[in-house]
């Protein structure tokens, strides 16, 4: 079997040789994204893997005496206590 050797830029791979063995340590926040601090184990380099941050969505854990939910909320939902029965 052959392998395809890699020659673009994508998640997961090193940018100097192409391996997809990396090694992942520490998730940096920085500004509106994080990085990754990363090594590749088959030429040794350091990298930072990038990644842009963007909300999704908020999990809304809301608990009484007899019951406890967890309700997803998505960009553009109507908050929990301005539902009406209906919603």
């Amino acid at each position: 079997m052959t392998t395809k050797k890699i020659t673009k830029m994508r998640e997961g791979i090193c940018g100097k040789c192409g391996s997809e063995d990396i090694e992942y340590g520490a998730m940096i926040p920085e500004g509106e994204g994080c990085y990754y601090e990363s090594t590749c184990m088959a030429c040794g380099v350091y990298m930072h893997e990038w990644y842009e941050m963007k909300f999704d969505g908020t999990d809304v854990m809301c608990e009484d005496d007899e019951h406890a939910t967890i309700e997803y909320l998505q960009e553009g939902d109507t908050i929990l206590n301005e539902r009406s029965k209906d919603d």
